[in-house]
């Protein structure tokens, strides 16, 4: 199996697991994977599969973000297969993300960086059914919530002529795993506005007039700033090292 293959089979694992309206398409994955292969990618991304008995049982993707000597991993997904009961329990997520948080350490060291934390969107409610809070879990490896009500998953689609998100925005829970030290609040602020501004800012190609593309990039902002809100009023004003 080539690594195109090997990625596709990932892709669907994990489209098993999660709401349709909550994972990237096909053509996002491979497109982050062919511009981290031919270096052009400015947050190089990985995908992580956890196999058992020559079968792809979940896995775990992220993309690294360089800030001058140190890089912040961004996790995007962890699923482990969810519709075996015999899966559940084991260990799989947990020896999954302990592995690849070792790649995380080392990818920074070779590039000379120092990883500086681990960010992630854990689900808080049931979504369809598919998913539960997995708070509990990410608290175990040692995350720490924000503990703000306003951050949201946008919608990833919108309505080409008019720019209306075609979903509702879902709630998430925004999780730190500080690595090297405390993590200031402006800091992480600055981390989302990336999140924000690159991955869900949608292209202009998306839509048939300009307008409609301002609509959708007022509907982001709008979320965003409203995050930044809570997020500016949080006490302590930095997340501990675990």
């Amino acid at each position: 199996m080539d690594s195109t293959d090997l990625l596709r089979s990932a892709f669907d694992s994990c489209s098993t697991c999660f709401p349709q309206d909550e994972i990237d398409p096909w053509e996002w994955w491979i497109d982050e994977f062919d511009r981290t292969a031919e270096g052009t990618h400015e947050h190089p991304y990985v995908c992580l599969v956890c196999v058992l008995d020559e079968k792809i049982i979940g896995g775990i993707t992220w993309n690294s973000f360089p800030k001058g000597k140190k890089a912040i991993a961004a996790i995007g997904f962890l699923w482990i297969d969810g519709s075996k009961a015999q899966m559940r329990g084991k260990g799989y997520g947990r020896a999954t993300f302990a592995k690849a948080r070792g790649l995380m350490l080392s990818d920074a060291e070779a590039r000379g960086q120092i990883l500086d934390a681990i960010i992630l969107e854990a689900n808080i409610d049931p979504i369809g059914g598919v998913l539960e809070d997995t708070r509990p879990f990410w608290e175990k490896m040692g995350f720490t919530s924000i503990g703000s009500d306003a951050y949201y998953l946008p919608s990833l689609m919108f309505h080409p002529e008019t720019g209306k998100p075609l979903n509702a925005p879902i709630r998430l829970e925004l999780m730190v795993k500080p690595e090297s030290s405390s993590m200031p609040v402006e800091e992480l602020l600055e981390f989302v506005r990336e999140i924000y501004f690159d991955w869900y800012q949608p292209d202009r190609a998306d839509f048939t007039n300009s307008d409609a593309h301002r609509e959708a990039g007022a509907y982001v902002k709008g979320l965003f700033d409203s995050f930044a809100a809570t997020l500016s009023r949080r006490e302590p004003a930095s997340i501990p090292s675990s």
